[in-house]
């Protein structure tokens, strides 16, 4: 079965497995089904450098507060439209929760890839973290 993501496979062979940022695209495309928010569902996959998982995130709540889908959050109950940007949610953003619980060593040069463009924030957060690498499905950043 070919990769949605992968826009390598050769013509003709779907067998062919994905390149790793498609492969890795795919795993961040299914955390984002655990998302909260009920206008962007965003999934994060933080890859080391010998293409070993090391955290994943989605778009949600931490543990015990409001979110989303509870009606918690003024901003997804308003009329702007679905699929829009998040800012103003709730909700922690996908980079954030993929990250917390690893040895700050393993973010070094690891690559995060976000199935959504990284805010300006995130963005910072991660290059500050020294991760070396973004990838999201329409491009990347160093």
């Amino acid at each position: 079965m070919a990769s949605t993501y992968c826009k390598h496979n050769p013509p003709g062979r779907p067998w062919y497995r994905p390149c790793w940022d498609c492969y890795f695209l795919g795993l961040a495309d299914a955390a984002s089904a655990r998302g909260d928010c009920i206008r962007k569902a965003v999934g994060a996959v933080l890859v080391g450098p010998d293409h070993r998982v090391i955290g994943t995130g989605y778009n949600g709540s931490e543990p015990g507060q409001g979110s989303c889908k509870a009606g918690g959050c003024e901003r997804c109950l308003s009329d702007a439209p679905h699929g829009s940007d998040y800012e103003g949610c709730i909700e922690k953003h996908a980079e954030y929760n993929a990250i917390p619980w690893n040895d700050p060593v393993e973010l070094y040069e690891a690559t995060m890839y976000v199935t959504f463009q990284p805010c300006d924030d995130c963005m910072f957060l991660m290059r500050n973290l020294h991760i070396g690498r973004i990838v999201w499905p329409e491009g990347e950043a160093y």
